[in-house]
């Protein structure tokens, strides 16, 4: 009896969660069903972002890099990077999404469609605040490229603490 109400307790504020996230189909109420349909709901946001990125024409586009090393800096520092890129198809280029590998890593990038010839961009801003030793980060960008719909981007360097 304690076993279950330990697991009353614990897994409660989960389907209630769920509960207020999701909505429910009437015969689908299993606290499992509530999880799962709660939990997945990122990922489908994410397919749905690539099945657009997969419709639209696709279109090449050169990078000026994609790797930027920034060196040697002072934990606490920040550091922002503007990844340009260049239009060299025929289609609108349109990036879906922009994700990086931390919360320490914040993008932003050009919002509206890059026609062909003109050039965008994906700016990252790191903050080096409670990092230390090597750093590699990835920004996984989205977009209706030739070929595949992801551009991975590096972002790498160095964090020391002064004492």
């Amino acid at each position: 009896m304690k076993y279950l109400s330990f697991l009353i307790v614990i897994f409660c504020p989960f389907w209630i969660i769920a509960q207020q996230q999701v909505q429910i189909q009437p015969d689908s109420l299993s606290l499992l069903d509530s999880l799962i349909q709660a939990f997945s709901k990122e990922k489908y946001a994410m397919e749905k972002e690539e099945d657009v990125a997969q419709k639209r024409p696709r279109t090449a586009i050169e990078w000026q890099e994609t790797t930027y090393d920034f060196g040697i800096v002072i934990t606490g520092e920040k550091i922002s990077h503007k990844y340009y890129f260049e239009n060299k198809g025929n289609a609108d280029f349109y990036i879906s999404r922009v994700k990086t590998s931390c919360g320490c890593t914040v993008p932003k990038w050009s919002s509206e469609a890059v026609l062909p010839g003109e050039m965008g961009f994906v700016e990252v801003l790191f903050d080096s605040t409670d990092r230390e030793g090597d750093i590699k980060k990835t920004v996984n960008v989205l977009g209706n490229f030739e070929g595949n719909t992801h551009k991975q981007l590096i972002l790498k360097g160095k964090v020391v603490v002064t004492e």
